[in-house]
């Protein structure tokens, strides 16, 4: 899904289909409706950091290898939030320590970790596994708080947290153990 196809959904959340209908068939906006658009882009970019960070983590393994004993960490491949495991080729842990912008250790490994996804334009592809709807409420909250409307911003906080609850407990399913008296 693209972030464009997530605005359009919470363009018609909100009775705004004809901003929807210009979007998806890219004709030109009012200057109006384009304030809209780019407001919406800006609240999807916060949505997306909460979500990746609060919510549903983005993780990412890479092997690295230390040079003079640390390893660049704008050489990751995406924008470290923080350090799950890093092991050698024997599963081991691997000791290190986050010093500034560098990882400090010895040798090479296996690196996994949360990341910060990149700030999108319109036409990326959305990298957040939720549902549009989900992500389409935390939009709206963000726009309406960012339009002072309270009241309209706690209704899609509402709908977006328990949308993520929703999801959260479909993803997990719980066993429960056959009875020793079977």
């Amino acid at each position: 899904m693209t972030v464009k196809e997530i605005i359009m959904l919470a363009c018609e959340m909100i009775e705004e289909d004809k901003v929807a209908e210009k979007l998806e068939n890219g004709e030109v906006l009012s200057e109006d409706e384009e304030l809209m658009k780019n407001a919406f882009l800006k609240c999807f970019n916060f949505i997306q950091n909460e979500i990746a960070t609060e919510f549903v983590p983005l993780v990412q393994i890479e092997r690295i290898k230390a040079n003079n004993h640390a390893f660049e960490i704008a050489n990751l491949k995406k924008r470290l939030a923080y350090v799950i495991s890093f092991k050698d080729d024997a599963e081991k842990n691997i000791q290190h320590k986050i010093v500034g912008d560098k990882i400090v250790f010895d040798g090479e490994g296996k690196i996994e970790y949360c990341y910060c996804p990149k700030k999108k334009d319109i036409e990326d592809v959305c990298e957040i596994p939720l549902p549009e709807r989900v992500i389409a409420c935390g939009i709206l909250r963000e726009y309406y708080l960012l339009q002072g409307l309270a009241n309209e911003a706690t209704i899609f906080e509402t709908k977006f947290k328990n949308s993520l609850a929703n999801f959260a407990s479909k993803k997990t399913s719980t066993f429960l153990p056959k009875p020793l008296w079977n």
